[in-house]
């Protein structure tokens, strides 16, 4: 309802976002979202994983990832090819 042109969004310092604000979102802009960054906020590999249960009109969707230390490296190499994922200077480790 009146984010259909929503393209591109940021969401940066906010502990608040979690893996359910991330679904929430996505799912209300599908049919525009192109671009999704996502820094220091508390979304992990789950929320990741909604991201690739949605269909998208626009493919891939590009997903920056910068500083999220609940995503591990595993889930970013293994995200779905229509996703394109592009990770900030600070690495996302893997608790191994």
């Amino acid at each position: 309802m009146g984010c259909d042109h929503i393209r591109r969004v940021r969401i940066h310092h906010c502990a608040y976002v979690d893996d359910e604000a991330v679904l929430s979102m996505v799912e209300r802009l599908k049919e525009s979202l192109q671009q999704l960054e996502l820094s220091s906020c508390d979304v992990t590999d789950m929320g990741l994983q909604h991201l690739t249960q949605l269909q998208y009109v626009f493919y891939p969707l590009s997903l920056y990832i910068h500083h999220v230390p609940k995503v591990t490296h595993y889930t970013i190499v293994h995200i779905s090819p229509d996703i394109k994922v592009k990770l900030g200077y600070i690495i996302v480790c893997s608790k191994a």
